[in-house]
């Protein structure tokens, strides 16, 4: 993987983390 692949995955990556991370939340009742 290129430097210049990891750039463009990392928006996604955080993205799709920070949507996991709401739905635990959710989850949790918080």
């Amino acid at each position: 993987m290129t430097t210049e692949h990891v750039r463009e995955n990392v928006p996604k990556m955080l993205s799709q983390i920070s949507d996991i991370v709401k739905q635990i939340y959710a989850a949790g009742g918080r």
